[in-house]
């Protein structure tokens, strides 16, 4: 983390983004040589371009302490752009604004607008780049899901503002399922690890006692498929809707699920739809090889399935579904609140959903809004609402653009370079 200090930049580093430790010397606090660059850097970014980082900042060529300008003049306020290459050693950051700045970029198509650039002033360029990499930073929002029965497998959509969804690849497959008895590929949930890869589970059966397992680091490119023997030891009839979270204090991925366990919660047995008598269980794993032992993640005393969990401030966020049908159907998206990811849950909200028959929640996290989108299965159609206190929510339904068939997935978010590196093509 670097910061204006009003005297150069303090740097400051971190392993858990609350306790920082400063880094002995500052960086831009003394003048440079080169041209309006002679007084003190402030208001910086950073960018980094393949192995190299470069950091970019202001100053005011006016304010020289040799040189001082009249205050309140044009001189005294003029800004000019700056950028320097910044060095790694020895666990601190440097820079040296004297030295040249190369920075690789890939040539345009079009050779006249090359040349253009190559004739632009030094800072202009360093606007266009600037420019370029904070378009590379804008979020793409991607939505996996399924079709029909999930037999041709994983489906992506993509949006800029969480509202206009549009399929890729023209609404084809990017992976077809091949883990489990059945090969098929619904609900599926995708992460970005700590790793840095896509990790993703999905629903193999109906009624399997394991879950499909994938990953890869572009999107498209998929690991070979893995079937995970979550219930295999219990007299289970199957898992439903597995979903991924990481937590970092553990440094593991919880995968959390439905199973139902034939009379293991006889009060309710008779409450749901048919044999099925929900109860939402967990495993931690550090590699997708070696996992904990299943144990029960919600359990209020109804059928429950679809759980998402996302963090908010210092609690975590449990969106799930009652599958209550008798004696009086519930059949909609609760929320219940935890200061732990795996254990402590609250009793379930009021129906956030209202009267809709909806199930498989996902969430998208927009600075202050949350946006939960939930199929609205009795009537073929994607609902979302939305709020930024937790107190009141809003039906969006009418404001949002899905895919046709979209059914149960995930939201996560990848950057616009991302985006153009991995799915540019398939748009």
């Amino acid at each position: 983390m670097i910061i204006d200090a009003w005297n150069g930049m303090e740097v400051f580093s971190g392993d858990d983004l609350l306790n920082w430790k400063k880094q002995s010397l500052p960086i831009l606090e003394n003048p440079g040589k080169g041209k309006d660059d002679q007084a003190i850097g402030g208001h910086c970014d950073v960018v980094v371009n393949g192995d190299k980082a470069y950091v970019y900042y202001f100053t005011h060529p006016g304010r020289r302490k040799d040189q001082p300008a009249s205050k309140g003049s044009f001189e005294d306020k003029r800004s000019v752009i700056q950028v320097a290459e910044l060095k790694y050693k020895n666990g601190e950051i440097s820079c040296d604004r004297d030295q040249q700045v190369s920075i690789y970029l890939e040539p345009p198509k079009n050779k006249r607008k090359m040349e253009r650039i190559s004739k632009m002033p030094g800072f202009l360029i360093a606007m266009l780049l600037f420019s370029m990499a904070v378009r590379a930073q804008v979020p793409v929002y991607l939505f996996s899901y399924f079709k029909d029965n999930g037999q041709d497998g994983l489906h992506l959509a993509y949006s800029q503002d969480g509202y206009t969804w549009e399929a890729l690849n023209k609404d084809r497959s990017f992976l077809k399922p091949t883990a489990g008895k059945d090969k098929l590929m619904r609900d599926p949930c995708i992460i970005r690890g700590a790793d840095g890869r896509f990790h993703m589970v999905w629903t193999v059966s109906w009624n399997e006692k394991g879950i499909g397992y994938a990953s890869s680091k572009d999107l498209v490119n998929w690991s070979e498929q893995q079937y995970i023997p979550l219930m295999e030891d219990v007299n289970a009839l199957n898992c439903w809707a597995p979903e991924i979270s990481y937590d970092a204090g553990r440094k593991q991925y919880m995968i959390y699920w439905a199973t139902t366990i034939p009379g293991k919660f006889p009060e309710t047995d008779s409450s749901g739809d048919g044999k099925y008598n929900h109860r939402m269980y967990y495993v931690f794993t550090k590699d997708f090889k070696a996992f904990t032992k299943p144990e029960i993640l919600y359990d209020k005393g109804f059928t429950v399935i679809d759980a998402t969990i996302q963090p908010r401030k210092d609690r975590y966020v449990m969106f799930l579904k009652d599958e209550t049908k008798l004696p009086t159907p519930q059949k909609n998206i609760k929320i219940a609140y935890s200061k732990s990811i795996n254990k402590g849950y609250s009793e379930p909200s009021a129906a956030i959903t209202g009267s809709y028959w909806a199930e498989g929640p996902t969430v998208l996290v927009k600075e202050k809004e949350w946006i939960v989108y939930f199929d609205k299965y009795r009537d073929h159609q994607y609902g979302a609402i939305a709020t930024t206190n937790f107190k009141s929510w809003t039906d969006i339904s009418d404001k949002i653009k899905m895919p046709k068939g979209l059914r149960h997935g995930t939201v996560f978010t990848i950057t616009q370079k991302e985006f153009d590196v991995y799915l540019k093509g398939y748009r």
